[in-house]
């Protein structure tokens, strides 16, 4: 037989690098998204070429940001802390008066 050895990393050890449950990576395999072969009672293992073109497959699309509004100049405020709190206390004694 002639071919050569796929390098293949256990269900768990993968699930730990991808931070899922093994059980998500048997089901992938069961659908046949990633290839894998049993190996006696140390269990599923999957090529790690095949976990490679999963991941080409499914990678996130970056997406430009939306573009940001020019800041302007920055304006003061027209009521001066002192002013606000003398329109309060008017406001106040006006509702007493009521």
């Amino acid at each position: 037989m002639t071919g050569e050895l796929r390098e293949s990393i256990r269900a768990e050890r993968l699930a730990e690098k991808w931070d899922c449950d093994p059980q998500r990576i048997r089901e992938l395999v069961a659908r046949g998204e990633l290839e894998g072969h049993n190996f006696g009672v140390r269990g599923l293992r999957v090529y790690v070429d095949s976990a490679i073109a999963y991941q080409a497959r499914h990678a996130a699309k970056a997406r430009p940001s939306p573009p940001r509004a020019p800041k302007g100049p920055k304006v003061k405020s027209r009521i001066s802390t002192k002013g606000y709190q003398e329109a309060e206390k008017r406001t106040k004694e006006a509702l007493k008066r009521m």
